[in-house]
């Protein structure tokens, strides 16, 4: 089993995927963030088949947890997920 962690910082926001599974390609592709001007932010993935599971959680620059998701068993391919608009 190989667990990843990758962080992405967006001006204030802090984006941290982790996720565990048995394959060396990984689960999450596409993965990109937009900003906007208004201060909107969104985080943007595209899920293979076979995800066997999944916790997608954004903090704000103070720390507070604002979207917290758990994915067990995957999506099916070709999902698209818009995950969070902060």
């Amino acid at each position: 089993m190989i667990t990843e962690e990758t962080e992405y910082f967006s001006n204030s926001l802090k984006i941290r995927t982790i996720r565990n599974h048995d394959k060396a390609t990984g689960c999450l592709n596409g993965k990109y963030v937009e900003y906007h001007p208004n201060g909107n932010v969104k985080l943007l993935c595209f899920y293979k088949q076979h995800v066997l599971d999944d916790r997608l959680y954004f903090k704000n620059s103070s720390g507070k947890l604002v979207y917290d998701q758990f994915y067990q068993n995957g999506n099916t391919e070709g999902e698209m997920l818009d995950i969070a608009t902060i």
